[in-house]
């Protein structure tokens, strides 16, 4: 492989393959940019090996010289190679062993939930909200999706990114140290205590003003005030 690599060509930026992962993962990537670059033949087998590193490097190093023939030759040997990396296939059952950790916040574990649901192919509906549920740890939030079963995966995300943005938004208030001798006329809904009235605490205050500045301020007062309603309706009833 005499011919000359064009002096435009661009190793391909990309993790390199230390022989632990998937080859074929890494294969494909590869063609992929090569692909992009209208590289020939000769130009993909002299820029593969840059992608390589530690054990994978050391054994294009032991290939013998002029034992690679094409660049479909070199794959073919590097798949042969590392074929015992290749990664396992996964099926829905594996989703019940994700299971929401002591305090692992909810957004959190969701997108842990969702990874792990990408390397699944074909997965119904149906298990992946039973096994998002499942997986879910004890406290209100779980207990409100399993009296009112979801039934769409929409739903469940709905819920649980209105669980989420809540929660971001009003994060437990500061401890008030040195409260003492309050007044008992005021009270403060934030803090829920007395000596301190809701328009003149501070923490309430600097949230307010994170959610105008983020622009969600007008959409966290709607939900408040549609709540509201819900539940003025609720006690009519």
């Amino acid at each position: 492989m005499r011919t000359k690599v064009p002096r435009n060509f661009k190793s391909p930026d990309m993790d390199l393959h230390d022989g632990t992962t998937d080859p074929k993962h890494h294969l494909n990537n590869f063609k992929s940019r090569m692909y992009l670059a209208d590289a020939f033949d000769d130009t993909r087998c002299k820029a593969f090996p840059t992608t390589l590193t530690k054990a994978a490097m050391k054994w294009f190093d032991s290939l013998p010289p002029r034992s690679v023939t094409s660049f479909n030759d070199l794959s073919h040997k590097f798949l042969m190679r590392f074929s015992i990396q290749k990664d396992k296939v996964k099926h829905a059952p594996s989703l019940l062993r994700v299971k929401q950790e002591i305090g692992e916040p909810l957004k959190d574990y969701i997108e842990r939930f969702n990874k792990a649901c990408l390397e699944i192919q074909d997965l119904p509906t149906e298990a992946v909200i039973i096994c998002l549920v499942n997986g879910l740890r004890e406290d209100p939030f779980s207990q409100s999706i399993s009296k009112r079963h979801p039934t769409s995966l929409s739903n469940v995300q709905e819920r649980a990114e209105r669980k989420i943005c809540h929660t971001e938004r009003l994060p437990p208030p500061r401890p008030i140290k040195n409260m003492k001798g309050g007044s008992r006329s005021k009270y403060c809904e934030n803090h829920k205590l007395y000596g301190l009235s809701t328009n003149d605490c501070y923490d309430l205050k600097n949230v307010i003003e994170k959610l105008a500045r983020e622009g969600r301020f007008d959409r966290y007062l709607m939900e408040r005030l549609n709540h509201h309603g819900k539940r003025k309706r609720d006690e009519e009833d």
